[in-house]
């Protein structure tokens, strides 16, 4: 059970990259840091100063530990700032994985729309060869509806993030049906990993 990385957060509060679920294994950090269980996408928030288990897991029922935040803000023991990173990841992401091996584009992630909607999808996707030192990161971003037939876009496609080591590999964001999809593309002999997170903000 060990720490496989951290960020200086500021004010002493870091975000920490685990092997293993804080609120089982005592994992120093003060009040108001985070962290990631990479062994199963778990999101973390520390409650307390020291080498402890008091995390909370974000996501889940928190609806306890939230109020006892805000408590925190009223007596000067938790800043506005953390709350505001609680509430934002309390909206969980959703991961999906897949292997690749051709240049083909292939679907990551399918999101069947209902009718009468609009929604916003962000997907942060990030790949890896695994014969060789390729990888890649994207982000992309759009709007997305459905009116009475299939799921249409709204305008294009923000493909504000890109970062590769090899120029075939790619991401998009497309639609089938009633479906939007988030799909990546690696290259003819090339084992690539992939894993896709996103969020949807969605409104009928």
């Amino acid at each position: 059970m060990a720490i496989i990385g951290s960020t200086d957060r500021g004010w002493g509060r870091y975000q920490l990259t685990l092997d293993h679920d804080p609120d089982t294994v005592a994992t120093p950090g003060l009040q108001g840091s985070t962290a990631t269980n990479i062994s199963n996408d778990t999101e973390w928030y520390k409650t307390d100063d020291g080498t402890t288990t008091n995390w909370i897991q974000l996501g889940t029922d928190n609806s306890t530990n939230i109020v006892n935040t805000y408590t925190g803000i009223l007596s000067g023991v938790v800043d506005l700032e953390d709350v505001l990173t609680i509430l934002d990841a309390l909206n969980v992401r959703t991961c999906e994985t897949i292997t690749t091996t051709t240049d083909s584009w292939t679907t990551i992630v399918t999101y069947t729309m209902t009718d009468n909607t609009v929604m916003h999808l962000t997907a942060d996707v990030v790949g890896r060869r695994t014969d060789s030192t390729d990888q890649a990161g994207y982000s992309r971003r759009g709007i997305f509806y459905r009116d009475g037939a299939g799921a249409m876009q709204r305008g294009v496609t923000d493909t504000y993030f890109t970062e590769e080591s090899h120029g075939p590999y790619n991401c998009r964001l497309e639609v089938s049906g009633n479906d939007v999809l988030v799909q990546v593309k690696g290259d003819t002999g090339h084992t690539v990993n992939w894993k896709a997170c996103y969020r949807v903000t969605e409104v009928s």
